[in-house]
């Protein structure tokens, strides 16, 4: 009787360890096809992302330089009676209505300030000294993504040269997209979780979107995690590392060399794996209960 004891234990004891062992080979192999199919679904993201951004570029690029061409506007700048809207402001407004994309039109006169805009307010600013207006007095420009860090705020621009009939240049068009509308344009969360986000990175290692889980103070903050300077070693990739929290995440990122910025989107993978952690739970507990 106690020979049958002990082979049964025996027999008890080798399928328990079996179950375990079958257990982390099974909980191994589910690990890396979860994390497969995360990463999967982040890198499209990160592409979609990045078609996302490239597309408004494009839009912008061509639509600011579009309207700046249309005789229609050097007349309503010049204040010629010939202004089929009356003044330049209605013209405008009609330009935005057109196109709801926008947070901002504006003429920047010749002595680099803000004549007109479709936010009063903003009229008079100096803008003489601004890239986008230098360049906007030679031809078409796009200043990709920037953060005004004081004002948490992410914009971009383009700009391009109005030219009256003889092709003198008496002003730069400049029309302006910035979040909330800029961001829900471009970032891009759905199936991204609680834990989840998307955000652009430059060549200087600054966000130009805002954090999930970091917030600033007023002051640009740089990220120099590994996949952030991986990404800005001009690479396009995935994988698993710690982000800027320190916390375990998966990660994409795409690289975009026109305008020499980062996308990158990513989910904690404490979340990601989160189905598994409760299958494992529950193995747990029925092997204890068996013991």
């Amino acid at each position: 009787m106690r020979l049958q004891q002990k082979l049964l234990l025996t027999f008890i004891s080798v399928s328990l360890i079996l179950v375990v062992i079958f257990s982390i080979i099974a909980i191994t192999i589910a690990t890396a096809v979860i994390d497969l199919r995360v990463r999967s679904l982040l890198e499209n993201v990160a592409e979609l992302d990045k078609q996302n951004l490239e597309a408004l570029y494009n839009t912008q690029l061509d639509y600011i330089t579009t309207t700046a061409q249309d005789s229609v506007m050097a007349e309503c700048v010049k204040g010629n009676q010939s202004c089929p809207y009356g003044e330049i402001h209605n013209l405008l407004a009609v330009e935005m209505s057109k196109n709801p994309g926008l947070s901002q039109l504006a003429v920047i006169g010749m002595d680099g300030k803000v004549a007109f805009s479709t936010n009063r307010s903003r009229e008079g600013v100096d803008k003489s000294t601004t890239v986008y207006f230098k360049n906007g007095l030679k031809g078409p420009y796009l200043q990709a993504l920037f953060l005004n860090a004081q004002a948490g705020e992410s914009s971009t621009v383009a700009t391009a040269p109005i030219r009256d009939k003889d092709g003198t240049v008496i002003g730069v068009l400049a029309s302006r997209v910035a979040n909330p509308k800029l961001l829900s344009l471009v970032l891009e969360r759905v199936g991204l979780g609680q834990s989840g986000e998307t955000f652009i990175v430059d060549n200087q290692h600054e966000a130009l979107t805002p954090l999930r889980f970091l917030q600033s103070n007023g002051t640009p903050i740089r990220l120099y995690t590994e996949a952030v300077n991986n990404c800005l070693s001009q690479k396009t990739g995935s994988g698993s590392f710690k982000d800027y929290r320190g916390v375990d995440v998966l990660v994409a990122f795409r690289w975009i060399p026109e305008q020499q910025q980062c996308i990158i989107s990513k989910i904690d993978r404490a979340e990601a794996e989160m189905p598994l952690n409760d299958y494992i739970d529950q193995g747990i507990f029925i092997v204890g209960g068996l013991l």
